[in-house]
């Protein structure tokens, strides 16, 4: 296999490399994300508001925390794309991150049977996966600028 524009050499270090960044990046913003809104709400938000399925809807609390999680949905993708770059590898690597998501919280809290955890969390896979494709497939496409070449000049 020759080491041309965008070979694919399987690199597990890379990869496992990708697969934390990616995780720590997901975590660090939820955690930002859900520190300013307790800040506004004025809600005391916790290690619970992250991984355990109790807190999702049903109070205000609750409602705030599916916000967040919208929100850092949106803020996911943009970690895609900064981390992984490359359009066909982003349902992957966000499956891995929401499997590993979701066995810490079945570590944290048990594994959750409440609806709206599972709704809440498909619907912010879909948005990073659909955003995240995205903005890595217009990165792809982006016009290479090609200058000082001087054929066709005498």
């Amino acid at each position: 296999m020759s080491q041309g524009f965008r070979s694919n050499v399987w690199d597990p270090v890379l990869i496992v490399a990708q697969i934390i960044a990616l995780q720590c990046y997901f975590y660090l913003s939820l955690s930002v994300w859900l520190s300013v809104a307790g800040y506004i709400c004025g809600f005391n938000m916790t290690l619970s508001h992250v991984f355990d399925y109790h807190t999702v809807g049903r109070t205000t609390e609750g409602w705030i925390t599916v916000a967040v999680f919208t929100v850092n949905s949106l803020v996911g993708a943009v970690g895609l794309w900064l981390i992984i770059c490359r359009a066909k590898k982003c349902l992957d690597f966000t499956l891995t991150m929401f499997a590993i998501h979701l066995v810490l919280c079945s570590a944290y809290g048990g594994i959750p049977h409440y609806v709206s955890w599972w709704v809440m969390n498909i619907a912010s896979l879909v948005v990073v996966v659909l955003l995240g494709e995205y903005m890595c497939l217009r990165s792809e496409l982006a016009a290479i600028p090609v200058t000082g070449s001087t054929s066709g000049k005498t």
